[in-house]
């Protein structure tokens, strides 16, 4: 082949070469783009929204437990008012799983799960109907047999669930193949592209540069030096021209790698979410439904009374929680009222106590005055507050203080603003880790979530404040927050 090709031949080939590695790169890069997309858009997007809508079937049909029984108990027709409104939530999760589902199993199921619960619905109208005629003993041993019937619906909604969740997991093992096809393809085009460029340098080098250099020293005429000179300035255009492709696809193919490791972690958030919705949000339908019962039947001083309202109003703060969990890549939008941060202090170290208590830590609030109020998202702050106290909690292995520093002070670009400086006794955060410390999914826990504190800085970001890490000398870890003052929206 050697005999067959001129230079410029070999030169032009090796630069098509080169090109076309390129091209097929960039091409690759893009095809995987899309694919991706549609993918999330498609299949992973599409297979969350069927998990929650059954996820939200499961817990209409268990918020239905127990309320023919309380109706049997005391004759109480709210009983069965709330009863209905679950059984219209479960209705309309049927046919919200109906319009999320795509496949013909999913529809099967979907319907046995509507032919038990209507059979099921029609029996326990006649257990209703007997007590209230009066007949316990029949209403009873009928209200016995119905519950085979709602174990086996709730059976029903639990094989439609996990039949969404491996949907997804294999949307998700779809994605990962694709991203690994693509890291052997950017291997496959690097080493081609580098192969390329090596020969090209050495064509370059033994079959131009070192002739020209020779005749230089030989000293050619003019008209040749002149020809020369200009195919070098060719020559060095090209090269230039070819390095900028390789540093343009080498830039392209960094920004993709950024991309899927971005939407890999948008991918786990699906599916954690769905974790903890099943995980968290039962226990707390149960429990709801407990302080309902008890609330009616408990004669409660003030005190009392008290407590059980703020463990109401906590179990929903949990419910809120849980809900911004699943909504992490949507921030829920803040209910801006008149507060104090002071307020906030006080409200969320109250309910903390009892977990302080348990660590062993004390916290101690440093307050000259009670701070300004502000307008911001109560509930948010104290999601920030408490997650800071929980951090420094589980760093002081040992207990310790964490000292909360109240001020008003101006802040540069912020001017007057409330101040919080919250600082603990523990160990502090290494500097190896200090500027990932911000960042979703980054923990130094082994069973930490890593979104703590990227929580709190968004809550204090979302409000136009400013949160950092800082040091003080004899403390561990510092951390500082401001809010201005100026806004009244």
């Amino acid at each position: 082949m050697r005999a067959y090709l001129t230079l410029r031949s070999k030169i032009f080939l090796l630069l098509a070469c080169l090109a076309g590695v390129n091209f097929v790169g960039a091409g690759a890069t893009l095809w995987y783009t899309f694919s991706t997309q549609k993918l999330y858009k498609t299949e992973l997007s599409s297979g969350i929204e069927s998990l929650i809508a059954a996820q939200e079937l499961e817990t209409a049909l268990i918020m239905q437990k127990g309320y023919t029984t309380y109706f049997f108990l005391d004759g109480d027709l709210q009983w069965l008012e709330s009863l209905k409104a679950h059984h219209q939530a479960f209705v309309k999760g049927m046919d919200q799983a109906e319009k999320a589902s795509s496949t013909d199993h999913e529809h099967r199921i979907l319907e046995k799960i509507a032919e038990a619960y209507l059979e099921f619905s029609v029996q326990r109208k006649v257990v209703i109907q007997l007590y209230k005629d009066g007949n316990d003993k029949a209403g009873a041993s009928k209200h016995w047999e119905i519950r085979k019937q709602f174990q086996a619906i709730y059976t029903l909604c639990e094989e439609y669930k996990d039949l969404q969740r491996s949907q997804i997991e294999a949307a998700h093992a779809a994605y990962q193949q694709r991203g690994t096809v693509l890291s052997g393809f950017s291997v496959a085009a690097v080493l081609a592209a580098l192969g390329s460029a090596l020969l090209l340098g050495t064509m370059i080098y033994k079959q131009i540069l070192e002739p020209l250099r020779r005749l230089a020293t030989f000293g050619e005429d003019t008209g040749s030096r002149r020809a020369m000179g200009n195919e070098v300035q060719a020559l060095g255009r090209r090269v230039d021209s070819l390095v900028q492709d390789v540093g343009q696809a080498q830039m392209e193919l960094e920004q993709s790698r950024e991309h899927l490791i971005q939407a890999e972690k948008l991918a786990m958030v699906g599916k954690l979410s769905a974790g903890v919705a099943h995980s968290i949000r039962n226990p707390l339908t149960s429990v709801k439904m407990r302080l309902f019962s008890l609330e009616r039947s408990l004669d409660l001083n003030d005190i009392q009374r008290e407590d059980f309202d703020v463990i109401s109003e906590e179990i929903g703060h949990l419910n809120t929680i849980v809900g911004n969990f699943l909504e992490f890549a949507r921030p829920p939008r803040l209910r801006m009222q008149r507060t104090s941060l002071s307020e906030v202090v006080d409200l969320t170290l109250q309910l903390a106590q009892h977990r302080l208590e348990s660590y062993g830590v004390e916290a101690i609030v440093q307050r000259k005055l009670k701070l300004p109020s502000l307008v911001a998202d109560p509930d948010q702050l104290k999601e920030f507050l408490m997650n800071l106290i929980m951090n420094a909690c589980e760093a002081m292995v040992n207990g310790g203080k964490i000292f909360i520093r109240e001020e008003a002070a101006d802040v540069q670009g912020l001017g007057a603003c409330a101040c919080l400086r919250i600082c603990d006794t523990g160990p502090g955060i290494p500097e190896n880790v200090e500027e990932k410390a911000f960042e979703p999914f980054f923990s130094s826990k082994e069973e930490g979530t890593g979104l703590g504190l990227s929580i709190a800085k968004r809550i204090i970001m979302e409000h136009g404040g400013v949160f950092r890490l800082e040091h003080e000398e004899g403390m561990g870890a510092c951390f500082f927050a401001a809010l201005p003052l100026e806004e009244e929206e």
